[in-house]
């Protein structure tokens, strides 16, 4: 029967140089091994085809320094417009919107101008930095996106630069409130697109002098519905 200790490994240098070998907590000496091109529990000359001594320290060593292949943990259709609806207690009648290139929070309502339930819709894309991670194109101003820049979350054209890309990048994570949907930054990992004081911030809960960035309440002004668009 399987169990916790089955799928629990220790990280060992690299039986050979460069990189990481994963031993089996409940099993001490037997390492994760590749052998024509299936994966397996190995010892190093045992009983098994599989543990041939032959490559085996090659075999048993792995890369784990490199970015996932698979940046999200939470998939999202794309192409599609959304809007995103604050979840913290007592401000669910809030979303994203933006005015004047900025970015803040504010009630939208079905009895809420055009123009403000336009502000308060963007179109889902694909990251703009990388095809799992996700950007949002202002629906009322086509080619410009959300993207932070000194902290501050805002609306902007893409310049086609690397940087900007990048800023305008987030990955889709579980909500840290425990419900919605959060969006961490794929420039400065650890920071969140976060609410605050009716603006919106990447924030990391460092609290480094900022208010925006204190670590109260981070989790539930970080995490986000995404909601049916107000301008669909």
């Amino acid at each position: 029967m399987s169990s916790a200790a089955d799928a629990t490994w220790c990280a060992r240098t690299g039986l050979a140089a460069g990189g990481t070998s994963f031993e089996a907590l409940n099993h001490p000496g037997q390492y994760l091994r590749h052998y024509a091109d299936n994966v397996y529990l190995a010892r190093s000359g045992g009983p098994n085809v599989w543990d041939t001594a032959m490559s085996f320290a090659a075999d048993a060593t792995w890369a784990a320094d490199q970015p996932a292949l698979w940046r999200s943990s939470v998939l999202l259709a794309t192409d599609r417009r959304q809007s995103l609806r604050v979840t913290t207690w007592g401000h669910t009648d809030r979303y994203l919107r933006h005015a004047d290139s900025l970015a803040f929070t504010e009630v939208v309502g079905s009895g809420s101008s055009s123009l403000l339930k336009q502000d308060a819709t963007y179109t889902l894309r694909r990251g703009l930095a990388d095809s799992s991670c996700y950007s949002f194109e202002s629906v009322n101003y086509p080619g410009q996106f959300l993207r932070h820049a000194d902290s501050r979350v805002r609306n902007a054209p893409d310049d086609g630069s690397a940087l900007f890309r990048q800023d305008a990048t987030f990955c889709a994570r579980p909500g840290l409130g425990g419900t919605g949907v959060t969006f961490e930054s794929i420039s400065i990992p650890g920071a969140y697109l976060r609410h605050y004081a009716s603006q919106v911030f990447i924030a990391s809960g460092s609290g480094a002098d900022d208010q925006y960035d204190r670590p109260q309440n981070l989790s539930a002004d970080s995490s986000w519905a995404v909601a049916a668009p107000w301008a669909p």
